[in-house]
C-alpha cells in the first residue's frame, strides 16, 4: 500500500458521488488545509493508522464534513485533527478503529449518525447537537480533555441499547 491514498491541497471540497474506496498504510486521507467533504455518495477508508488526517497547525484552517455516508477501517483514528476545527454534520459515519473515532482539537457534531467501537475525543471543546451516537467502547464514549462537553437533543447508546447509568451513577 501507498502511505497516502489521497492528498488534498488547501481549500479543497471532495464531493462523493457513487460508492468510492480509498486505502493506504499510514493516512487514507491527508488535509493540509480547508477541507470539505460533502455529497450524496459514500466513502470507505482504510488504513493501518488514520483514516482522515488533518495534517495543519494553522488553528484558521477548519475541516468539515458535511454530508454523505462513511466507513472507517483504521488500526488508531478514523479522523485525527490535532490543531484545527472539525465539523460533522448531515450525515452517516461507521467506523472500525482500535484506538479512536475521532482526535481532535475542537470537534463539533451536528444531526449526524455515527456508530463507532472507538471513543470520540476532543483536546478542545467537544459539541454534539441532534445526534445519534452508539458508541461501543472500554473507554468513555465522549471525552475532553481541557475544555467541556456540550450535549444537546442526542441520542447515545451501546449496541443500539441506551446508556442511562453505570454503577448508579450517570455517565458519558
Amino acid at each position: 500500500d501507498d502511505l497516502y491514498g489521497l492528498r488534498l491541497p488547501d481549500d479543497a471540497t471532495v464531493i462523493l458521488i457513487g460508492d468510492n474506496y480509498i486505502k493506504a498504510s499510514h493516512a487514507a486521507v491527508q488535509c493540509v488545509g480547508n477541507t470539505t467533504f460533502k455529497g450524496e455518495g459514500s466513502l470507505t477508508l482504510s488504513s493501518g493508522n488514520i483514516g482522515i488526517f488533518i495534517n495543519t497547525a494553522n488553528s484558521r484552517k477548519n475541516v468539515k464534513i458535511v454530508s454523505g455516508n462513511f466507513n472507517f477501517i483504521t488500526d488508531n483514528s478514523a479522523i485525527y485533527s490535532e490543531h484545527i476545527p472539525l465539523s460533522i454534520a448531515d450525515c452517516n459515519i461507521n467506523i472500525q478503529s482500535k484506538n479512536t473515532a475521532v482526535l481532535g482539537w475542537s470537534v463539533a457534531i451536528n444531526h449526524a449518525k455515527i456508530i463507532s467501537d472507538a471513543p470520540i475525543i476532543a483536546t478542545n471543546n467537544l459539541l454534539v447537537s441532534d445526534s445519534d451516537i452508539d458508541i461501543t467502547a472500554n473507554s468513555p464514549a465522549f471525552v475532553s480533555q481541557k475544555g467541556r462537553i456540550e450535549l444537546n437533543k442526542m441520542r447515545l447508546s451501546s449496541k443500539g441499547d441506551s446508556i442511562d447509568k453505570y454503577n448508579n451513577e450517570f455517565v458519558i
